[in-house]
């Protein structure tokens, strides 16, 4: 009889893997088992059955699906276009399941998606997935008996231009009533948004406080630094069922995100990762997510999971979103933060400050622009960083080959050296400025940041201009791979005339990237003592695989002494033995420069000579024994 019964359970246990469980995970030898629901979608196509297939001029809250279970959603995608800053952050995702009151998901759209601070950015993993361009994917499984309902609110200043969405979701009707006593057991998907802005001294972060029967799955952190440093180094903790000591407690938090030593570069898995990953410096975004699909974390009276906050002085602005499922009803959510609140930490309103002897970009009398985009002067008071006369010149470009054309008057003939001022943000374009339908810019101008911030001041090259009226043309020419659009924004412009003297005096900084200076290889930007301007390109000793060319347009041919600029050695990093190659028309010329001597001066190289134009250049490399800063480098005609 004992064998009998062996023999049955064995043949059962192997039938279990020939017909996996209609609940079990879609892996693909699951594929070809024919599926028990229908499947259906709510989305916002065009009920006129044109093209405008979306919600337009959304204010308020709207609700963008009520389901009749039994069912399951499977997929929600959404895409956005929107005039305002931090709309991520403004509009809010709220779920209710079979008809309760207080909703299970409540968060920011953005932060539910995976996406902190209000910022766009790209990554993939196995519940999330953000597609190119602004394409938000969730591929979260959410059951419901009889009802789910999806509401959308919008808490900014500005309605939502257009607002696209798919719900996909399995209806299980009458003929498969089999699966209903499944269904109804089933735990309900919750997700909600915490925030401490700024985390409290000596108090950890709490991610999820709940109650009830269920299990955690994982967890979003977005962090902004509020001094310079790592935030990463507080241990996770699970306190389960009331606990008072965790049963789970971690070593670090970039160990709890899986990753480690303060993390590498950006970085997306199915399960882990670290999508937004910023400097070590005040101000900067990161953003983690753990999900725990292969290892869930059960609870069956309640759940707190924490992170500790240490080594932050002054401290970090810390927002998550925990991802859990729980039978109901479940304990309601403590008021969500007001909008104002959750907000990225940026300055209050600034002043107006001025740049002398610029030509203000919403002063600029536009003559023409690429067909069907807007042009308008945008206040940028509200942003940190500074706009001269507080205001831009913007371009709502959303293609290649868009353009402004504006009109200048300069008062006298003359051999000017050009500068730009420009605005950075996540939708913005790399461009060309053209004077005269002549390319003024040597290296397109990169206009994406994740942030919006002022791109400071970027020469753009020399060039001789007649007295009078000429046109200044802005095109985008490409997009940087993480922009979602092509914006370009003018803050203003200089034309600066150059002098007899100053025409044989040309000093190229690691800031002009539009007109004389590129990188190859792994460069850093940074700042430390006797920087020439602001800031310095760093590269770490290597083999010659990170290499930066100083490239003047040389107004005329002869001989120019040439002078090279670095900063102080304040970590004694610095190489002894950089090497320099000067590349001028007799040839090259090799040369080694110790960076650990005569810093914060101008450090003379030699006299060479070079032709009229773009003819030669000054590399620096890494394949050296420290170190190497790529700062500046000056030549001057004899």
């Amino acid at each position: 009889m004992k064998k009998i019964t062996i023999f049955t359970l064995f043949i059962v246990l192997n039938l279990s893997f020939l017909c996996p469980a209609v609940f079990a995970n879609d892996f693909m030898e699951a594929l070809p088992v024919l599926k028990e629901y229908r499947a259906h979608r709510v989305s916002s196509f065009d009920r006129n059955g044109d093209n405008a297939d979306f919600l337009s001029g959304v204010k308020g809250t709207v609700t963008l699906a009520e389901i009749t279970g039994p069912g399951a959603i499977t997929h929600i995608w959404f895409t956005i276009n929107s005039p305002e800053q931090f709309h991520l952050r403004k509009l809010v995702l709220r779920m209710y399941w079979d008809g309760e009151e207080s909703p299970s998901v409540e968060s920011p759209v953005g932060d539910f998606f995976g996406l902190g601070h209000g910022a766009y950015y790209h990554y993939h993993s196995r519940p999330f997935a953000i597609g190119t361009s602004k394409g938000l994917n969730c591929f979260w499984f959410m059951p419901f008996s009889r009802s789910a309902k999806i509401t959308l609110t919008n808490e900014g200043d500005e309605p939502v231009r257009s607002f696209y969405y798919y719900i996909d979701y399995r209806f299980y009707d009458e003929e498969h009533s089999n699966l209903l006593p499944e269904i109804n057991s089933m735990g309900r998907f919750h997700a909600q948004y915490s925030q401490e802005m700024p985390t409290t001294e000596g108090k950890d972060y709490t991610i999820l406080k709940a109650s009830g029967r269920g299990h955690y799955v994982g967890c979003n952190l977005s962090i902004q630094l509020g001094s310079n440093g790592w935030w990463g180094e507080g241990d996770d903790k699970f306190y389960i069922d009331g606990e008072t000591f965790p049963s789970l407690y971690g070593t670090g938090s970039e160990d709890y995100f899986c990753g480690a030593w303060c993390y590498g570069e950006a970085f997306d898995s199915l399960y882990f990762g670290c999508p937004l990953r910023g400097k070590h410096v005040k101000g900067e975004l990161w953003n983690v997510y753990r999900y725990h699909i292969e290892d869930p974390i059960p609870f069956t009276e309640s759940i707190r999971v924490d992170i500790e906050a240490l080594y932050q002085n002054p401290p970090c602005d810390y927002s998550s979103v925990a991802y859990w499922y729980q039978v109901e009803p479940h304990v309601a959510f403590p008021p969500l933060p007001p909008v104002e609140e959750r907000l990225p930490r940026v300055a209050a309103k600034q002043p107006v400050m001025t740049i002398s002897g610029a030509l203000e970009g919403e002063n600029m009398k536009v003559l023409s622009h690429s067909k069907g985009d807007a042009v308008d002067v945008q206040d940028m008071t509200t942003f940190e960083g500074g706009w001269s006369g507080g205001a831009q010149l913007w371009l709502h470009g959303n293609n290649e080959g868009d353009f402004i054309e504006v009109e200048i008057n300069l008062p006298e003939k003359g051999v000017y050296e050009i500068e730009g001022y420009f605005t950075k943000s996540f939708d913005y374009a790399i461009f060309d400025v053209l004077i005269d339908d002549n390319r003024i810019n040597a290296y397109p101008i990169n206009g994406y940041s994740l942030q919006t911030w002022h791109s400071g001041k970027i020469v753009l090259g020399r060039t001789e201009l007649t007295k009078g009226l000429h046109k200044v043309k802005f095109i985008a020419v490409d997009k940087d791979p993480s922009s979602s659009s092509h914006m370009i924004g003018v803050d203003c412009m200089k034309f600066n005339k150059l002098e007899k003297d100053d025409l044989g005096r040309i000093i190229i900084d690691n800031l002009d990237t539009a007109s004389s200076f590129r990188t190859e290889g792994a460069w850093n930007i940074g700042s430390g003592g006797e920087d020439y301007g602001t800031n310095v390109h760093w590269a770490e000793k290597g083999r010659g695989e990170s290499r930066a060319f100083f490239t003047p347009d040389f107004p005329k041919s002869g001989n120019y002494s040439v002078f090279i600029w670095y900063g102080s050695d304040s970590n004694s990093d610095h190489a002894t033995n950089a090497p320099l190659i000067i590349h001028h028309a007799k040839g090259e010329d090799v040369a080694t420069i110790n960076l650990k001597q005569n810093c914060g001066k101008w450090n003379y190289i030699g006299e060479y000579k070079f032709q009229k134009g773009r003819s030669g250049f000054v590399m620096i490399s890494n394949n050296a024994d420290g170190n190497v800063l790529a700062d500046a480098v000056k030549f001057v005609k004899e």
